[in-house]
């Protein structure tokens, strides 16, 4: 995984995570409403393990959510957190970060859909 998609991939879980707990359903709970081992939650809550388009469309539908919330952009100050962890990060990688994350935020739950097929 490069620097860019781990910092995505950790803004994804951290999202996911905040999403479960604010409608108060555990991980067990969301595991049998999506059908995703409870061992994948974990790791995917802990930004350990890269998730697919299908798993995030499982989650976002058990936590009934849309998928951009998921991808929701973090703020100047989460972004800056994220990019703490990482080593080596310089201006021009976080204002990609940036770009991609409000690019996401920016589409409607089709076009993400059909973006992430041309993938």
């Amino acid at each position: 995984m490069s620097i860019n998609s781990d910092i995505i991939v950790k803004n994804i879980a951290k999202n996911i995570k905040e999403q479960r707990l604010e409608k108060g359903v555990s991980c067990l709970e969301l595991s049998e409403r999506t059908g995703i081992d409870l061992s994948h939650i974990y790791r995917i809550e802990k930004g350990t393990r890269k998730v697919g388009l299908d798993a995030l469309l499982r989650i976002s539908i058990a936590l009934d959510i849309s998928i951009m919330e998921v991808f929701k952009a973090p703020g100047v100050e989460e972004l800056n957190e994220l990019m703490e962890t990482e080593v080596d990060t310089d201006f021009k990688k976080q204002q990609f970060i940036i770009q991609v994350v409000e690019f996401l935020s920016n589409c409607t739950d089709d076009e993400l859909i059909e973006k992430m097929k041309k993938f």
